[in-house]
């Protein structure tokens, strides 16, 4: 069973985004080490007219309820990086900029994310997106992953 972890408040997760956005040192990356391990900083699902979003550790919406379901549900350090998302039993991507913008549509057989990657398939072709959502290997190829 997993430890529950404490909720931080807003200005928690507002010292802890300080932190990330100065990971120059040891010494912040061990704060930001610590604070990870003592507080949920995991963005969260919510259902909303019998669709599924995403908000941040802090409540604000970065996906809105659009979707069928949320395939992968990032921690806060990562809210930036692109939401696999279904929708009519195809996944796409979303950006994460609480406006429901689709860096990929919803015309992919699977996506999964793996190493800082989404990885896409479609009619047995595979392609490969970063994190962010951008395209670095179109949706053609025989093979990009095993």
């Amino acid at each position: 069973m997993r430890d529950m972890k404490k909720t931080a408040t807003q200005e928690q997760i507002r010292e802890y985004r300080k932190m990330l956005d100065n990971l120059s040192s040891n010494d912040n990356m061990d704060k930001v080490n610590s604070f990870m391990e003592e507080y949920d900083t995991m963005c969260s699902l919510f259902e909303e007219n019998g669709c599924t979003g995403v908000k941040d550790a802090l409540g604000d919406v970065v996906v809105p309820a659009l979707f069928d379901d949320i395939t992968v549900v990032f921690s806060d350090a990562n809210r930036y990086f692109a939401v696999p998302v279904i929708e009519n039993g195809k996944y796409g991507l979303v950006k994460p900029d609480g406006k429901g913008t689709m860096a990929a549509e919803c015309v992919y057989d699977n996506i999964h994310f793996e190493g800082g990657f989404h990885y896409l398939v479609k009619d047995g072709k595979q392609g490969l997106f970063d994190a962010y959502g951008n395209e670095l290997i179109p949706v053609a190829a025989d093979k990009v992953f095993e």
